[in-house]
């Protein structure tokens, strides 16, 4: 599974020596760290990414703080099931704690990294217009105390440039070396907690692209499924175990989330012939699949076990199914599905003939 970080432009440097160092497997994609001087575009920004990458990367976690954007942008990654890294923004995922005593120690606290040292003159003060309005600067800098540096790298060149921007700003520099500091640890943290079942080994064995999409809970319908990870109900797969009445044979039927199964309708496209059919038990759907209710996927099923598929299915460019795990689902192409699966595509929705 091909993971992407969807991240800050002013991460960049920070972001590849952290993969570097610990190996990872991982693309990156920029959002201009410009946004920040205009943060009502972060959200839309990261949104437009995702869509063009959603199709690529089974896992996109985006590593941005909130940036100004008062909670758009949680609710943009809370719409699509996307992770992003902790932090209100960057000052605080570089120096923690000691970024909290500063700010009590000093409210007044203009704070630069490394990628504001360097880029001080475009970022700042281009982007400030105190290239064109130098007037300006006793307006925006006038009740700022002192600069604190906190210094990701030491580099003599950068400590040079970041005296220069005191000496502009007219204010007393302080440099704090932190490091990647929590930026680093949370990164860890959150490669490391990716959720795994037998799907999702599937999966990656055949090298298949799909999303995780985490729930908030536990799910156990299809419409809080849907809620939770985002998606409308007409891409959610909905798995069935049927058994025939009296006997221990059965049946996996699947339709889409909005569809109702004709059970009945499954007969007649079953090998061998089946009585009628009713629907699993709790204690059948363990048994038989392995899979708890309200977890049940389309994959990974015993060889023995016929699977149909609503014919509506193969219409679908992506379709969202159940992990194994009442606490994620996954996001996949339609195709993908019906080929694991080894299907067959059927009318057995109700008011299909």
């Amino acid at each position: 599974m091909k993971t992407a970080f969807i991240m800050c432009g002013a991460l960049a440097r920070e972001l590849l020596e952290i993969i570097s160092r610990h190996g990872w497997d991982v693309d990156l994609f920029a959002i201009p760290a410009l946004d920040h001087m205009f943060p009502e575009r972060i959200a839309p920004d990261v949104e437009k990414k995702f869509q063009r990458l959603r199709e690529e990367y089974g896992r996109i976690l985006v590593i941005f703080g909130d940036c100004g954007t008062r909670g758009a942008l949680d609710s943009l990654l809370h719409k699509y099931g996307l992770e992003r890294v902790d932090g209100p923004h960057c000052y605080e995922m570089y120096g923690g704690k000691t970024f909290h005593d500063l700010m009590d120690e000093e409210p007044g606290t203009f704070f630069l990294t490394d990628f504001l040292v360097r880029g001080f003159r475009g970022t700042i003060l281009k982007g400030l217009g105190l290239d064109k309005f130098p007037h300006l600067k006793e307006d925006y800098f006038h009740n700022y105390k002192r600069i604190v540096y906190l210094e990701q790298n030491h580099d003599p060149g950068l400590i040079a440039k970041a005296e220069e921007a005191a000496d502009f700003l007219e204010l007393p520099l302080e440099v704090r070396h932190t490091g990647y500091g929590l930026l680093e640890e949370r990164l860890v943290e959150m490669m490391a907690r990716r959720p795994k079942t037998k799907v999702t080994d599937l999966l990656d064995a055949e090298n298949v692209a799909y999303r995780i999409l985490p729930h908030d809970e536990p799910v156990f319908t299809v419409a809080t499924a849907a809620a939770q990870r985002g998606v409308v109900m007409g891409e959610m797969v909905k798995s069935i175990l049927l058994r025939e009445t009296g006997t221990e044979r059965y049946v996996m039927a699947c339709v889409l989330g909005e569809d109702r199964l004709d059970a009945q309708a499954a007969r007649p496209f079953l090998p061998n012939k089946y009585r009628r059919l009713t629907f699993a038990t709790g204690e059948e759907i363990t048994a038989m699949t392995g899979y708890t209710k309200g977890a049940i996927a389309p994959l990974c099923l015993p060889d023995d076990l016929p699977v149909i598929f609503d014919e509506a299915i193969a219409d679908c460019q992506r379709v969202n199914i159940s992990s194994g795990n009442l606490m994620f689902g996954l996001e996949l192409a339609a195709a993908d599905l019906i080929r694991l699966s080894g299907a067959s595509l059927r009318p057995i929705r109700k008011g299909k003939k």
